[in-house]
């Protein structure tokens, strides 16, 4: 039996290789973890008994395609991040990005968006909550200040569809990404932040291994490298 697709081997060597580093983060933080469909899935042990998933699209985040996607809005998570005071979301992307656009640009729009959206239903929270727009390192400033633009344009099409949440009434603090990327130092103590961290967690990273060929963000499009024929 011969695989035609000669790279599967060194695609699932390289997702077990990730998945690894991720086990090893949801031990080492005090948050529940979800994965970012669809290539969050692959690293994540356990994944049929985990009831949360989320879906922010890179697509949301490429470059001059900045978006608020209200069609996924991803509200549901908002429970588990006020219960455990912070969430983790796994994601991975391929060469030539330290992160994916999901983690590094449409996660902190959704975190700006939803902030100001409070401040502006919530008056009592003005004083709490801020409405500065993060982005990891990796993004220039020229480009976060172009998202920046576009926020209060976001938040006006939420209160155009007059968003009503009571998870969002309940957040007594914003919302806040942080960053973990496989050459990242991990802090001790997650307690008494100003805010809830949303941490953003890519499991790939630029590896060089001799037992197999490292592919980084091998789970990514799945559908395609995961449909190989078979000769008998």
């Amino acid at each position: 039996m011969i695989i035609e697709n000669d790279n599967v081997y060194d695609r699932l060597q390289s997702i077990s290789f990730d998945a690894k580093f991720i086990s090893n983060i949801i031990s080492a933080v005090p948050f529940p973890a979800v994965p970012n469909e669809r290539c969050g899935s692959w690293y994540m042990e356990n994944i049929e008994n985990i009831d949360h998933r989320v879906y922010f699209k890179s697509t949301d985040g490429h470059h001059g395609n900045w978006a608020f996607n209200k069609r996924r809005m991803n509200l549901g998570i908002l429970p588990l991040i006020f219960k455990h005071k912070g969430l983790m979301i796994i994601d991975s992307t391929q060469k030539g990005k330290k992160m994916p656009d999901a983690l590094s640009k449409t996660i902190p729009i959704w975190c700006c968006v939803l902030n100001r959206y409070i401040m502006l239903i919530d008056k009592q929270k003005v004083d709490v909550f801020e409405g500065n727009l993060h982005s990891p390192l990796s993004i220039s400033r020229s480009e976060t200040d172009q998202m920046l633009q576009l926020i209060p344009d976001f938040v006006n099409g939420l209160v155009d569809i007059r968003l009503e949440s009571e998870w969002l009434l309940l957040l007594d603090k914003p919302l806040r990404p942080i960053w973990i990327t496989p050459t990242s130092s991990i802090i001790d103590d997650w307690n008494d932040f100003p805010f809830y961290p949303i941490i953003c967690v890519t499991a790939s990273g630029d590896y060089t291994i001799n037992s197999f060929r490292y592919i980084k963000g091998a789970a990514d499009d799945h559908e395609l490298w995961g449909h190989v024929s078979l000769i008998l």
